[in-house]
């Protein structure tokens, strides 16, 4: 009987031996490449989360020998992003030779393809002379379709014998290998890209926070759709917070606005979350921890979901403080007296126009009462300029004293000095009781002694009182009333009052004139010189009295009574004197 079957017709003894000898190789095959698989994932568990201290090229070289069961794993690594610096971008594990250039001709003959397959002429590549048995090659693609890597395995010639021969199995693991490599890369891509990212990112903010810093900023960040608001450290210090510590409120900071500023801020918020702006630009006054309220410059930018709703509201605060500050010194600087602290001729200007804007539409009256301080130039002469000044604070303590406190004191200039009287009644007659009653109790406090630094000196005041009588006054016609009415107080005899009078402006009006003429006769030769003979007892004559005469060319004779007492207001007199002087010598 035939020794391949028994007489059953079963397999004889030499077929029995030969499939059990098929079976154990199959095993092994199968166990073989377990073992692998194995294998290629514990490596590519370690190569993840390996530091990248660890060269690449050779760690995959060293997996290729160790997973494939192989005498020679090579990498080479084409890929010029990948975080390798420093490390050799190909590598060789088993044999000794320096096959770091033959990266272009492994890749020449690696093919198209994602699988491994045989090198074709290991010989052409220049591979130091190291005899290659069953040599493949295999392309590692990244995820975006180049070839990152190429990783080779192969017996040697000296070593074929002690490895398995390479296979069909060998191929698949390769492959799958060299997904790793590639999948390995592109992570390693990832990773620096992520690296640089946040690199810029860190960057980013710390010169966002110096700029921060160096503006001295407040900012906040409103997520809109949950509802909370995070502010700065430094918000938390502008509004009086002692930690100065970042928080998270559970709402926008609506609550911390000044109730005068709300309404508004609120309009214009709202009339940008509507799309009509794409921010917000505004000054508004924020509470602080200890009450009070801060000045700020509100900027803000609104971020809008796909559809244009607006889900994140953020911005910065500006202290103002500084510059208010700045304002309010500048103002008072225009508008105010640095000597007395008293408003000045343009704030005083500006409030009277407003009063009569105001009179006009209510039908009342005010009053303007100028004064100034009697023989105020002796004192500066006789003690200085610091003594006058001292006595002008003074003064204007007193003024502020006596009237009440809507009204407005001011300083024009020098000694003189501007009260308003408002709200003084419905009629002229009222006006002139209310400034009256006022100007008499101004001249009593004036007339006090004043205790200065250089002793106690008396300085009594003369007033000149304006009233509003017709509307559409203008600032200047009462201004100009209140002055004539000042310039008949102080001829008076000073220390008195005087209400302006028609008769006023016309005896102003006079003087002014015949101080024309006087200046254009002068110019015109219009002046002549007489003389008085002076006798004694016995009626001999001893000298002559030289007098100035005025004669226009119309021949009427205007006396030095007229014109002397003009010529000596405007200063002209010394210029009258100097030519009669020389004219009665000559």
């Amino acid at each position: 009987m035939d020794g391949g079957a028994d007489d059953r017709g079963g397999p004889g003894p030499a077929e029995y031996s030969r499939l059990q000898q098929q079976l154990v190789s199959v095993r092994a095959r199968l166990d073989r490449q377990v073992s692998q698989l194995v294998r290629l994932n514990s490596l590519s568990d370690d190569l993840l989360a390996a530091s990248s201290e660890r060269p690449t090229a050779e760690a995959f070289a060293e997996a290729i020998v160790d997973v494939l069961d192989v005498a020679l794993g090579a990498v080479w690594i084409l890929r010029d992003d990948v975080d390798v610096p420093g490390a050799p971008r190909a590598a060789v594990v088993g044999a000794a030779a320096d096959w770091s250039g033959a990266g272009d001709h492994i890749a020449a003959q690696a093919g198209p393809g994602r699988t491994a397959h045989p090198l074709e002429d290991p010989d052409a590549v220049g591979l130091g002379g190291v005899g290659l048995v069953d040599p493949l090659v295999c392309r590692c693609v990244g995820r975006d379709g180049t070839t990152s890597a190429l990783v080779l395995a192969a017996n040697t010639d000296t070593t074929a014998g002690n490895y398995e021969p390479i296979g069909e199995e060998t191929v698949g693991m390769l492959t799958l290998l060299a997904d790793k490599v590639a999948a390995f890369l592109d992570n390693r891509t990832d990773q620096r890209l992520i690296r640089l990212q946040l690199a810029r990112l860190s960057a980013s903010e710390e010169r966002l926070a110096l700029v921060l810093q160096g503006t001295n900023d407040g900012w906040w960040d409103w997520d809109v759709q949950a509802g909370t608001c995070f502010t700065s450290a430094r918000w938390a210090q502008l509004l009086g917070d002692p930690t100065g510590d970042p928080d998270v409120r559970s709402s926008f900071w609506f609550d911390l606005v000044h109730p005068q500023d709300r309404e508004a801020f609120e309009w214009s918020l709202q009339r940008a979350f509507d799309g009509d702006a794409g921010g917000i630009e505004t000054e508004i006054r924020l509470e602080q921890a200890g009450g009070d309220y801060l000045p700020v410059l509100v900027r803000g930018t609104i971020s809008r979901s796909p559809d244009g709703t607006p889900v994140r509201f953020a911005g910065s605060i500006l202290d103002l403080s500084e510059r208010k500050r700045h304002e309010a010194a500048v103002h008072r600087l225009a508008y105010y007296d640095a000597l007395t602290d008293l408003p000045n001729r343009r704030l005083l200007v500006d409030r009277v126009q407003q009063e009569l804007q105001a009179c006009l539409h209510t039908r009342r009256t005010c009053a303007l009462l100028m004064l100034d301080l009697d023989r105020f130039k002796t004192l500066n002469d006789t003690h200085g300029h610091a003594a006058g000044d001292e006595l002008l604070r003074s003064a204007a303590r007193r003024l502020l004293g006596a009237v009440r406190s809507g009204d407005t004191v001011a300083r024009l200039s020098g000694d003189e000095f501007v009260v308003l009287l408002t709200g003084t009644g419905d009629s002229a007659e009222d006006a002139y009781k209310a400034a009256e009653r006022v100007a008499r109790g101004v001249l009593d406090v004036m007339d006090a002694p004043y205790e200065l630094s250089v002793g106690a000196v008396h300085h009594s005041t003369s007033i000149g009182v304006a009233i509003l009588t017709e509307p559409g006054m203008s600032v200047d016609t009462l201004l100009k009333r209140a002055d004539v009415a000042l310039y008949e107080a102080k001829g008076a005899g000073r220390n008195t009052i005087r209400v302006f009078e028609d008769r006023m402006q016309q005896r102003v009006d006079e003087r002014s004139e015949l101080d024309s003429r006087l200046h254009a006769g002068f110019g015109r030769d219009e002046f002549h010189v007489v003389y008085q003979a002076q006798v004694d007892p016995d009626g001999r004559l001893y000298g002559a009295e030289a007098l100035m005469r005025w004669t226009p060319p119309d021949g009427s004779t205007v006396g030095p009574t007229e014109f002397v007492p003009v010529a000596e207001e405007s200063g002209f007199i010394h210029v009258l004197g100097a030519w009669v002087f020389e004219e009665v010598c000559r």
